[in-house]
């Protein structure tokens, strides 16, 4: 059993004219519907990344306002430096840091008094 219906459509994704076979049909092909298919998932996860990564770096950079303390990767997204950068200045006791177990603190004030230091 087959239909004989015969409707001329444009193709969602490439706008080209064809003839469907069903009225749901709404590709003119399936590399069109795979393409467009694709297409769509890539912009959803990106729609959902940008929005949690927006409000992650809100959030941290708030909870970084507010802390006292920060540790290693904390204050180099603070400032805008590698980690490394910030083991070398701590290495060289230009930065002072404290050791609790096996991770670094840094106190925020002593961070400022790093820049106000290096502006004279």
């Amino acid at each position: 059993m087959g239909s004989n219906i015969r409707i001329k459509k444009l193709c969602e994704f490439c706008n080209t004219e064809y003839v469907a076979k069903t009225t749901v049909t709404r590709y003119c092909s399936t590399k069109c519907y795979k393409v467009h298919w694709k297409q769509l998932q890539r912009q959803k996860k990106i729609q959902k990344s940008t929005r949690f990564q927006r409000v992650s770096d809100q959030e941290k950079y708030e909870f970084t306002r507010i802390k006292e303390f920060l540790n290693i990767k904390e204050c180099a997204e603070l400032i805008g430096v590698s980690e490394r950068t910030l083991n070398r200045l701590i290495k060289t006791d230009i930065l002072i840091s404290t050791k609790i177990g096996s991770r670094r603190i840094i106190k925020k004030s002593d961070l400022n008094q790093l820049f106000n230091t290096l502006k004279t």
